[in-house]
């Protein structure tokens, strides 16, 4: 089945490439980047993915809102298209380390659709390899399942997935208010009968649920 990304087939070409990258279906690929993305809001791209948008809170950047240190440390590994890339721009140096000076212009790099893309895609492979070296997923996956999996790992961290997935992770009030604002968080809050932990791990399942979907992305 073919991709199908609507105004988002600007994006076609990067998708492709990191699902060449990665083995990961191109379709799993775009529900992952759906659900990180900020949405273009008028004109004629309106709802098309944002590859400039940025959360002056978190300072995560770009259309897959990728964390400055998670960027950076994406960056030193070799096995990654961001380190090639990096090398060749005179940022990553040949020991893999950030050169002197250049971390703001890595942090840029960001912005660049095909390497926020492939970046998120490989990031997510090493996650998907993390969570199943700590035996928190399941033993047979696709790919629809692994873009699930993909995306909380971008959301919460390996370490935080893990806790994600073996209920070992608490989380507070603030926590959720900080993702949903106060009074949504206190209606997830009540419904998980004042259990704080609960009531996140209520929200980000049901958000997953809606935006982890990737047979939207195919015809």
């Amino acid at each position: 089945m073919a991709l199908k990304l609507g105004k988002n087939d600007v994006y076609r070409g990067e998708i492709q490439a990191a699902e060449k990258a990665t083995g990961i279906d191109g379709s799993a690929i775009a529900a992952l980047i759906d659900a990180e993305a900020a949405k273009i809001g008028s004109g004629a791209n309106k709802g098309q993915w944002d590859q400039d948008s940025y959360n002056p809170t978190s300072k995560a950047g770009g259309m897959t809102q990728f964390l400055e240190n998670t960027w950076a440390g994406h960056a030193r590994n070799p096995a990654h298209l961001l380190n090639t890339h990096g090398k060749a721009a005179g940022l990553i140096t040949a020991a893999n380390k950030i050169a002197a000076g250049k971390k703001a212009d890595l942090l840029k790099l960001r912005f660049d659709p095909l390497l926020s893309i492939v970046s998120a895609a490989e990031y997510g492979v090493d996650n998907l390899k993390t969570l199943d070296k700590a035996g928190v997923l399941p033993k047979s996956l696709t790919d629809d399942q692994r873009a699930r999996y993909m995306y909380l790992a971008h959301h919460e961290g390996a370490a935080g997935a893990t806790g994600f997935l073996n209920g070992s992770k608490t989380y507070t009030r603030a926590k959720l208010v900080g993702q949903v604002g106060a009074a949504a968080a206190d209606k997830y809050i009540t419904k998980a009968g004042g259990k704080t932990s609960a009531a996140y791990r209520l929200w980000l399942n049901e958000y997953m649920d809606k935006k982890i979907v990737p047979s939207n992305f195919r015809t």
